[in-house]
């Protein structure tokens, strides 16, 4: 494996510190005791006391953590402490990590749309479906056909293809394809109604890049571009389950990664980025990453946020505290779970590498 899998280890340091620097501030805003801000994992290199809080250089450098006074539910008695805090001071702390993972998403990218946006400037388009009695299957196209030419003008994208064919509904229409190296030219007429989904023509379009060319953006115009983004990839992530469940996507595509897939993607963006000297394939899979931190945590389940944000709400409809050895346990039994899990995903990520990505490059 090249020594560029090392990559993964500054990027989720530094995804993990956003993170755990969103519970450093918050706790801090809202008055709770912060005991040590630590960069890295136990055990501890050295420390330095500024105030109240000891600020940490550790050994393992995947990793961050925040120590708050009464982070497991004790210490009620303590007016400063994390247990003691009511419901909306503490989920604030608890949310402000996410968010900071989302916002860091959002600046990534933002950074991406500024050193070069990957963009498709030439495109090859081919047909992946024919739908029986259609003007396509009446004029022989096949599926794998590639469309070269409308009305004698050749073609850059799918959209000028559907363009031209929505602009002469029920007028004759001759259409250029390529099969097996040869092209061929066949008359077609695009219908004024078709069924649901199937388009004048009655074809699937496949477009394929064939050139991708960086494109820089304003600043303005990569700030509104950046934060879309970031909430389409929350959104998309999201939605994942239920595209699974409706076929949209095969379940074996969709299957969660762990560090070791993590590595191997950070170590192809790393090397994409060394060859062509364009920093997106590093920038984009560091923002992927990173709302992807945004999501996990946010789930309802045990050691994490969310976990911890439900037994708030749980707090909330009982209108009485979870006694904190209950708290602990709760959160022990998860941990141990997602330590478990997270063997297993590492484990198929060894025998079953993640796939190549081109990160926008040819």
């Amino acid at each position: 494996m090249s020594w560029s899998i090392l990559a993964v280890i500054p990027v989720l340091s530094v995804l993990l510190l956003v993170h755990e620097l969103g519970h450093f501030v918050v706790a801090r805003l809202v008055g709770i005791r912060v005991e040590e801000f630590g960069f890295g994992l136990p055990p501890r290199i050295f420390g330095v006391r500024r105030g109240e809080v000891i600020y940490s250089l550790n050994a393992i450098p995947l990793g961050a953590f925040v120590r708050m006074s009464g982070e497991d539910g004790g210490n009620l008695e303590d007016e400063r402490s994390f247990g003691s805090k009511g419901k909306l001071a503490r989920s604030a702390v608890l949310f402000a990590g996410p968010a900071m993972n989302f916002l860091a998403a959002a600046l990534l990218l933002v950074a991406a749309h500024l050193v070069g946006w990957p963009t498709p400037t030439s495109m090859e388009v081919f047909v992946s479906r024919v739908s029986v009695s259609s003007p396509a299957e009446a004029a022989g196209v096949q599926t794998g056909d590639k469309i070269v030419a409308v009305d004698g003008k050749r073609l850059k994208t799918a959209d000028e293809f559907v363009k031209e064919t929505r602009g002469k509904l029920g007028q004759p229409l001759a259409v250029t394809i390529e099969r097996g190296g040869a092209e061929r030219q066949v008359q077609m007429a695009p219908r004024t109604q078709w069924p649901q989904g199937d388009g004048p023509l009655g074809i699937g379009l496949e477009p394929r890049s064939v050139e991708m060319t960086p494109v820089s953006y304003s600043l303005p115009q990569a700030v509104g571009l950046g934060f879309t983004r970031a909430w389409q990839m929350v959104t998309l992530t999201l939605s994942v389950p239920v595209m699974i469940v409706q076929g949209v996507i095969p379940a074996e595509l969709a299957r969660p990664i762990g560090p070791v897939g993590i590595a191997q993607l950070a170590a192809q963006a790393a090397d994409q980025t060394a060859d062509s000297g364009w920093w997106f394939p590093i920038i984009y899979l560091t923002a992927t990453i990173s709302a992807g931190l945004a999501v996990a945590n946010m789930l309802p389940l045990p050691a994490l946020d969310g976990g911890r944000l439900l037994l708030i709400g749980i707090e909330a409809i009982r209108r009485k505290r979870i006694a904190p050895e209950r708290e602990g346990m709760f959160h022990f039994v998860g941990l141990m779970l997602l330590l478990t899990l997270m063997v297993v995903i590492s484990y198929y990520d060894f025998i079953s590498p993640v796939p190549d990505v081109n990160f926008g490059g040819n």
